[in-house]
Formats: C-alpha cells, sequence, structure tokens
C-alpha cells in the first residue's frame, strides 16, 4: 500500500508542478538595476526573495543564445551558429541559408518535457517555425517568434480564435525616425500580444511555460539613451506590461524562470571587419550607387533640398563603386561628423553584399562575432588581425574549435572575434573605424529563480553559473531525467532540501530526438 501512494505522490507532482520561463531579450546583469529602481517595479519587490545569478553569452546572439540556454549544450551539438548558415560547395563560398526549426539538431526543454509526455506552451522563441518540426509538437501550444516568415499559433484552432490579437511585430528598430512614436508602438503591439499571452496563461494546462519577450532589445537598440538610465520615461509602458506579465506568473507557476541571452552597452566605435579584410583582398563586396538619391541626400544634409528640387537625374543613374572611392566617401563623412551613423546609412544610396564566389573569408552576421574561412585561410586572417593598426578594438580572437565542441563544429565559423569595450562590429565595408553612439550586445547575461522551494541569493551576491546549467537544472527540479550529454551541470544549493533527490536518472534525449525526427520526416513526405 505504501508504494502505491508513493507512485500516486510522483504522478500528481508531475501533474500540477509548473514552471515558466520568461526571457528578458537583452537584459544583462548590467542593465537590471537601472531597470529595477524604475520600470520593473514587481521584479524589484522579489528579487531579494530570489535566486539571482550571471552567466557569460559567446557570441552573445538571439538564434544562438536562447538555443544554448534552451538545450544546455553548445552550438557544435544543437547546429545553430546564427540566423544564416553559411553554405560552401567544392571549397568555395556560395552563399547563407536560413535557418528555421529543422536546422537545430538537439531537442530543446519543450521538447524534452514532451518525451516525458508533458505539456508545454511556447512563445515567441526563436527557430520554432515550421512548428511541425518541433518534436512531438501536440504536446504544445506554438506562438511564432518575431522572426518567422509568417505569423501564427499551433494549434491551428488557436490562431483563428486569436486572430485580431495575432498583429505583426515592429521589430525593425534600425528604421526608427521618432523614439516616442516608436515606444508607443510596441506598447500597442504588446498591449494586444498579452491578450494571448495571458490567456495561455491562466487557461490552458501546461507544465511548462517558455516566453520570450524581444521587446526590450528592440528598445535598447532603437532608444540607446536608456542603457545610460535616461529617457526611461518612454519606455515604462511596455516595460510595465512585461513586469505584469511576470506578476502573473510568479503568482500562477511553483517556479518562476527569469533569463536573457545577452546585454546591452553604449557602442561609441563602429569597426568592419569585413573592411579590414577586404583591404587585404580577402573579402569581396559588391557595390551600386545610386547618383541621383545620392546628390538628393547630400542636398538634405545640407538643407539646400527646396533649392535643387527641380533637378533629377535619371533613377536608373548607377554604377558599380570602387572601395576605394567607398572609403573617400565614408571617410569625409567620418570626419564632418554630420550625422549619427545609423542616419547616415540610411541616407547613403550605396548598397552593397557579400561577393561570396570570390571571397576567402567572410562575416556575415557581425552581431555573431564570427568569421568563416575558406581551408587554409584561417590563421592567415588570425595573423591579419592581431596585426592590424585597428587591433587595439579587438579584445581576443578565438578559434571556433577551442570554444565548441560537438559533431556540427564544421558548420560553424573558424574564428569568434570579441570586440573590445564600447566597440560595435559593423557590416558597413569601410576600412576606419567610425564614431557613433548606439545600443549594442554585450556578453553578461542573467538568470533569477523565484518561488517557494528557491533559496535566495544572499544580499549583494550575484551567484556564478554557465549558460547551459538552466536546463539540468530545471529538469532536476520538475523530477525529471537530465540528458546524458549535457553540457550543463545541476546547479547545487539553490532550492531547499531534498528537491534533487527525486531523480537520478539519465536520458540520451538526443537519440530520442534523432528517431522522432526521422520519423515526422517520413510522415511528411
Amino acid at each position: 500500500m505504501e508504494s502505491v501512494n508513493k507512485k500516486k505522490i510522483k504522478k500528481v507532482f508531475y501533474v500540477q508542478r509548473r514552471i515558466c520561463i520568461v526571457g528578458l531579450d537583452g537584459v544583462g546583469i548590467n542593465n537590471l538595476s537601472s531597470l529595477l529602481n524604475s520600470v520593473l517595479n514587481y521584479l524589484a519587490g522579489i528579487t531579494n526573495k530570489s535566486y539571482l545569478s550571471k552567466y557569460v553569452s559567446i557570441p552573445p546572439y538571439t538564434p544562438v543564445a536562447w538555443t544554448d540556454i534552451l538545450s544546455g549544450v553548445n552550438p557544435a551539438k544543437h547546429g545553430i551558429f546564427g540566423f544564416k548558415s553559411v553554405q560552401k560547395r567544392n571549397g568555395t563560398f556560395i552563399g547563407v541559408r536560413t535557418n528555421t526549426a529543422l536546422n537545430v539538431m538537439y531537442p530543446r526543454i519543450f521538447e524534452m518535457f514532451a518525451i516525458n509526455n508533458l505539456k508545454s506552451i511556447v512563445i515567441n522563441v526563436p527557430l520554432t517555425y515550421p512548428p511541425d518540426a518541433i518534436i512531438k509538437h501536440r504536446h504544445m501550444i506554438i506562438v511564432s517568434d518575431w522572426s518567422s516568415p509568417r505569423q501564427f499559433i499551433y494549434p491551428l484552432k488557436y490562431e483563428i480564435k486569436y486572430k485580431d490579437w495575432l498583429v505583426d511585430p515592429p521589430f525593425d528598430w534600425s528604421s526608427v525616425d521618432n523614439k516616442r512614436d516608436y515606444a508607443d508602438a510596441i506598447t500597442l503591439y504588446l498591449s494586444k500580444r498579452l491578450e494571448i499571452y495571458l490567456d495561455f496563461l491562466e487557461e490552458r494546462d501546461f507544465n511548462l511555460f517558455v516566453i520570450i519577450f524581444s521587446e526590450p532589445d528592440w528598445l535598447m537598440h532603437a532608444i540607446p539613451e536608456i542603457v545610460l538610465g535616461h529617457d526611461i520615461n518612454l519606455v515604462y509602458k511596455p516595460f510595465s506590461l512585461i513586469d505584469k506579465f511576470i506578476k502573473k506568473a510568479t503568482q500562477i507557476c511553483d517556479l518562476t524562470v527569469i533569463v536573457s541571452d545577452h546585454g546591452f552597452e553604449i557602442a561609441r566605435t563602429a569597426l568592419s571587419i569585413n573592411g579590414i579584410l577586404l583591404e587585404k583582398g580577402l573579402t569581396k563586396i559588391k557595390y551600386n550607387i545610386n547618383l541621383n538619391a545620392l546628390f538628393k541626400s547630400f542636398l538634405r544634409v545640407h538643407t539646400l533640398g527646396d533649392t535643387f528640387s527641380s533637378l533629377n537625374l535619371s533613377n536608373n543613374s548607377t554604377f558599380n563603386l570602387t572601395p576605394k572611392l567607398f572609403n573617400i566617401i565614408v571617410r569625409l563623412y567620418n570626419k564632418l561628423k554630420i550625422l549619427p551613423f545609423i542616419k547616415l546609412k540610411k541616407l547613403l544610396p550605396i548598397s552593397y553584399e557579400l561577393d561570396y564566389l570570390n571571397s576567402k573569408v567572410i562575416m556575415p552576421e557581425v552581431i555573431s562575432w564570427s568569421i568563416y574561412t575558406l581551408k587554409g585561410y584561417e590563421k592567415v586572417t588570425l595573423n591579419i588581425l592581431r596585426n592590424s593598426k585597428l587591433s587595439k578594438y579587438i579584445r581576443n580572437i578565438i578559434y571556433t574549435r577551442k570554444l565548441f565542441r560537438g559533431p556540427y563544429l564544421n558548420k560553424g565559423p573558424n574564428l569568434i572575434v570579441i570586440p573590445e569595450k564600447s566597440v560595435e562590429f559593423t557590416f558597413f565595408p569601410h576600412s576606419e573605424p567610425l564614431h557613433v553612439f548606439m545600443g549594442h550586445h554585450e556578453p553578461y547575461a542573467l538568470m533569477m529563480l523565484y518561488g517557494d522551494q528557491v533559496l535566495p541569493t544572499r544580499r549583494q551576491e550575484i551567484n556564478e553559473i554557465n549558460i547551459h546549467d538552466i536546463v539540468p537544472t530545471l529538469l532536476a527540479y520538475s523530477g525529471l531525467p537530465i540528458p546524458n550529454d549535457t553540457d550543463g551541470k545541476v546547479i547545487e544549493n539553490i532550492f531547499t532540501i531534498g528537491v534533487y533527490n527525486r531523480t537520478k536518472k539519465r536520458l540520451n534525449y538526443s537519440q530520442s530526438f534523432r528517431i522522432l525526427r526521422k520519423l515526422q520526416r517520413l510522415k511528411f513526405r
């Protein structure tokens, strides 16, 4: 009779224990205090009752970091090194391909819960399109992330129900002219979306709820002053809506986990790695310039637009621009400091793209800090960057194979280049650094745990963990098997005595994942 009661207790634990993971994109450990003191009032009130920790996220890039956090393994195991995958053929670069859920090669925590027949709600998590590629997705409700080709909710019945609230995300912060209007657009978007999120939180059965708020990242890019604690009034409404959701999550869930993928700091220098490599002939760029648009941009800058409004060159007045001439134009703008960097890029009617076929070395996603080289050019590239007159802007250059290990290492970059503090890497292919004032990613992220069984961090103490520790810790808390090949470990001394005694079992989730993925592909052929 006693053994029967134990089984019943275990079953009740699975059904009733609830975890909510709330991702605050871009809110690092160094950004937390200013936001707690201004716009995250509820979160500020529970901080002293929470376990607070920090970790390093390299590269501090959305698709890589969130996949690291939610899988518990490094990119060489999960296969994601950016939003794009670099394609090679016969020893030559041929282009890039956009990643989808099909390119994630290791189960994320909601798939691990599904393998254990537990239910999840997954909202705005990168690389969840198409939902059919998610293992055992019938155990989930999935709301698309902002980068999805289309906004959707799986199952379809919920998309139909909430179609009026499934508005398109205003993620294009680079085109913002009026900061207040953009903050208001974010507020309107969040107000509508929260109708969906809170309904799922309050009305649906789940064991795991995963939601990522991308809005903090967009706002700190668009309004970099808030990184310094200024102009907080502009973003009070959207942040207070997020704070409201966190409050509701702590009331409904047994454990609430606040995590981030990276932090933010102010960049004052923009450096182009592609520009350095361009000068050495390793990277090739295709340029085009629209003469008519260039002349009009010059007039607008000097407020002479009305005087010359009747002047019009052909819209087809374009020609190929040499790298040397391009650098002369950029050097002139940089010297005169006429405009902020982002406005300069918008005004210069120059299109440029990597010439993959003729390049030996490329940096296609500069925010990922990642350099790809053809065979034989890895060490050459390393030496060029280390010996460059601009090397003072580079903190470190690391071989990727020294950072990551796993079966998909060959899909990733050859080198990771870490910038100095306040230095932003830019795709803008100039050979000299630019003066800028912009928000950019830095690698110091945070994790905060709040719940009845959480042991609060000592006053003024911030613990250090590994980015991959989050998944095994939450699985252990839930009484579920831990992956046998995880890159993380269960964090000790953060829960009351006995929480980790529920299971010591290990499971080969990656093997189950591969089998289920093959079965899914056979089904949808």
